[in-house]
């Protein structure tokens, strides 16, 4: 058996494969619509090589998904490869690419749980507001229907309430422009 580093197929290792066969799982059978494997940087003649390994896989896995091989802004050569289920997903993640969007965006396109997408963005939050100021001008204040009584909630100090399911939470303590 070959060690976890070496390649079985042109380019992915074997834990490359475990991990991709995961994942067409996940979205033939978990509902999810699209799931990111990894990226890699590639050169010309590797990308055909990637291709066809991951259509080797999805073929000895015998599920009906798609992958997808999608060239990364942040440098020419780097690529995410993945496997999705409906076209409108992959179109939803080349625009996330393509575009500046809020992160909590791609927990929706990647079918995370609303709960996931909601306590990433709170320890998000809580880790931008630890690094930026907040003055009054740029306050948000959230108001909250409970229980028949409106609750306000202003935390001029720029952190966020202890508890993310408090009625009172602040979304956004500042706005910074």
């Amino acid at each position: 058996m070959a060690d976890e580093g070496t390649p079985t197929r042109g380019i992915l290792s074997d834990y490359e494969t475990g991990r991709l066969v995961t994942l067409i799982e996940w979205v033939a059978r978990g509902g999810k619509p699209i799931a990111s494997c990894a990226s890699r940087r590639l050169k010309v003649e590797e990308r055909e090589t990637l291709i066809s390994d991951l259509k080797e896989v999805i073929q000895l896995s015998g599920e009906d998904v798609s992958a997808y091989l999608l060239p990364l802004r942040i440098e020419p050569d780097l690529f995410e490869y993945g496997v999705f289920l409906y076209d409108w997903a992959l179109e939803a993640r080349i625009y996330l690419e393509r575009h500046e969007s809020p992160e909590w965006l791609q927990g929706f396109v990647f079918g995370y749980l609303p709960t996931a997408i909601q306590d990433f963005s709170v320890a998000l939050h809580e880790l931008k507001s630890r690094s930026q100021p907040c003055d009054s001008e740029h306050k948000v204040e959230i108001v909250r229907l409970c229980s028949g009584q409106f609750h306000t909630h202003s935390n001029p100090n720029g952190k966020s309430p202890k508890s993310h399911r408090s009625v009172l939470y602040s979304a956004s303590n500042c706005l910074h422009e």
